[in-house]
């Protein structure tokens, strides 16, 4: 199978054309700002059952993006936590949240718009926000995406990123608009093992050709 790889110099040389056999993707990033999240939650930061701990909110002035989320765990004996990705239309209450900052893709950039928070205290969420879908028939989950995380132990079992990569995929980023729009990576209430820590890698994209309302 033949890859066609062709890079633009004529009219914006961030432009990208790829594709194979005859299917073509153009991905621009001249002057479109992509900002990262990026740090470790230890365990002193999350509730005895964490359910969401890191959540993205959107906003009334930009379309946000996300290209990507990739999550990797430790603890001091090897274990498994189901990890989903969540939409809801309605915040949480309650619980133990700061907001976390980030660094740009380019040092040219404004200062990002988005609010994305992270556990940070052992009290969980007293309510969790409503699903998207959660009114339609048939009911939806919300869920738009659900791996099981293996945490590394000490070296004695490799660690196994969890990654959801839409951009690399060539698949629609996960898209919020409005104030109301939220993501939310959750842990599902899991018991962790000792010794925890997660580290997160959250890659937002801010559009301002479209609103988001």
């Amino acid at each position: 199978m033949e890859s066609i790889l062709l890079e633009s110099t004529l009219t914006n040389p961030a432009s990208v054309l790829q594709g194979v056999q005859g299917s073509a993707k153009v991905m621009t990033w001249a002057n479109t700002p992509v900002y990262s999240y990026a740090g470790r939650l230890a365990a002193a930061q999350l509730p005895a059952a964490p359910t969401d701990v890191i959540v993205i909110q959107g906003n009334a002035s930009k379309t946000l993006k996300i290209q990507s989320i990739i999550l990797s765990a430790e603890s001091t004996a090897a274990g498994i936590i189901p990890v989903s990705i969540i939409r809801r239309t309605a915040a949480n209450v309650g619980g133990t949240f700061t907001q976390l900052g980030y660094t740009p893709h380019d040092i040219t950039e404004a200062a990002a718009t988005a609010v994305v928070k992270i556990s940070s205290g052992s009290t969980a969420p007293t309510s969790l926000g409503a699903v998207f879908g959660a009114g339609n028939t048939p009911a939806g989950n919300g869920i738009l995406g659900q791996q099981f995380m293996v945490c590394a132990n000490n070296g004695g079992v490799a660690p196994g990123p969890t990654l959801w990569s839409l951009e690399q995929l060539g698949i629609k980023p996960w898209i919020l608009r409005g104030v109301n729009d939220f993501i939310a990576i959750n842990l599902n209430a899991a018991t962790l093992p000792g010794g925890f820590q997660l580290d997160y890698e959250i890659d937002v994209e801010e559009d301002t050709s479209v609103i988001g309302g």
